[in-house]
């Protein structure tokens, strides 16, 4: 029986890569594959669940030194790469969270327990529709990378406190970073910009990935975080194809993948 061909991402001219076959881009020898297929359905997809293991995978794979990471959250991204590489990790982050169009907080949850709550946690919100819950901001304050510091690797862990489209990258050389997992903003101007910022950083043969990157054309259609990632990358799509020498999805994934090219050589 022939294989049904694997989709490619609606929005962008990006080809699809099965996630079996990832080595071979990779070109490590490291990369196992084994278990990291999933039938989730999109709507019901997490990257702790479906995402994390093929990052790790590919973190395993490459073994990299150093690490950049476009949005923090509590850390679990950059946790994941700390566990599993020697890397350094550098990971930027708004210091007073992400909020939606009409001010309310994007990330938020339930802390009852007051010992469960980090250090400079930030002032609560306490809503008494359903329950009377306490609820924080989780990308903010005191949350922002804690799981990294609950995991005792903070001494391999950069936190820089910033609107990433502000960041000054010229204390960086070009080709520092030897991967880039962007994760922040999901607008795509912020997106564009994220990127931009990143790929004079990403050294030659270093590995760029994309999270929320979904192509299904429902997920698609709600708009939200997947939408904005697949129209910055339809707009980056000429820049990609100087700065990155392999560019596909990772099939099964919410993933896109880049191998950084010798961009002077392809100029």
């Amino acid at each position: 029986m022939t294989a049904a061909p694997s989709p490619t991402i609606p929005l962008c001219d990006i080809p699809a890569l099965p996630v079996e076959q990832l080595d071979e881009m990779l070109r490590t020898g490291r990369f196992d594959a084994a278990g990291l297929r999933t039938d989730t359905p999109w709507d019901a997809w997490s990257m702790q669940r479906d995402d994390a293991p093929i990052f790790a995978a590919i973190v395993r794979a490459l073994v990299p030194k150093r690490h950049l990471e476009f949005g923090t959250w509590e850390g679990f991204g950059s946790r994941l790469v700390l566990q599993n590489s020697p890397a350094t990790v550098w990971s930027l982050n708004l210091p007073h969270g992400e909020t939606t169009d009409t001010g309310d907080w994007q990330y938020a949850g339930v802390f009852d327990d007051p010992a469960e709550l980090p250090p400079a946690a930030g002032p609560p919100q306490d809503f008494r529709e359903g329950g009377g819950h306490v609820y924080y901001q989780t990308d903010a304050h005191g949350f922002i990378g804690r799981l990294v510091h609950d995991a005792r690797l903070g001494h391999r862990f950069n936190q820089v406190l910033c609107d990433s489209r502000d960041w000054d990258t010229a204390a960086y050389p070009s080709g520092f970073f030897d991967s880039v997992f962007i994760d922040g903003g999901h607008h795509p101007d912020t997106v564009i910009s994220d990127t931009r910022k990143a790929l004079p950083l990403l050294r030659p043969g270093g590995v760029i990935l994309w999270h929320d990157a979904c192509p299904d054309p429902d997920i698609l259609a709600q708009g939200g975080a997947p939408a904005g990632v697949m129209t910055a990358l339809r707009e980056l799509s000429g820049e990609l194809q100087v700065a990155c020498s392999h560019l596909c999805w990772i099939d099964r994934s919410q993933l896109v993948i880049g191998i950084g090219n010798d961009t002077e050589a392809a100029a």
